[in-house]
């Protein structure tokens, strides 16, 4: 059996390699190199977060939590691109536009947060959703931006 490669095409059909990667590792790498920075420039004592004590405590907690955000933002973008690939409105992000967008997607979390958490809560479900919302509004709204058109 032939593949596509075979057949002289330069990818597989079937690789969704080069939209997987910068989807799943994006939101991770930008997470963390926020976290890093904030930990750098805003700490109590800035020389001191990479070593020992509990400067570095705080940086590794820091880094765990933000996993879990992240994770819940990967997971954001993969229902917006289907989502919009099944809608025909967006092709699969790949190349540079698929990594900027993973790289923004903390930074469009965190604006969609700052618009929706001001003010006080009314209710545990109010808060609930001014917490969860901008997850998948902030994944399509990047996905549209900086998606293409098929």
């Amino acid at each position: 059996m032939a593949h596509a490669r075979d057949a002289g095409h330069d990818r597989d059909v079937n690789d969704f390699t080069p939209w997987l990667r910068p989807t799943i590792l994006g939101p991770f790498l930008g997470s963390y190199a926020l976290v890093t920075y904030a930990h750098l420039v805003y700490g109590e004592r800035a020389d001191e977060v990479l070593f020992a004590g509990q400067h570095f405590d705080s940086w590794v907690v820091s880094i765990l939590l933000t996993s879990f955000v992240a994770a819940a933002l990967v997971v954001s973008l993969i229902v917006a691109d289907v989502g919009l690939l099944r809608m025909k409105m967006r092709r699969l992000p790949t190349g540079l536009g698929a990594w900027l967008g993973a790289l923004l997607a903390p930074i469009a979390l965190h604006f969609g947060w700052m618009a929706l958490l001001p003010g006080e809560a009314t209710s545990i479900l109010d808060l609930a959703l001014r917490i969860a919302i901008p997850f998948p509004t902030s994944a399509l709204v990047l996905r549209l931006l900086l998606g293409r058109r098929p």
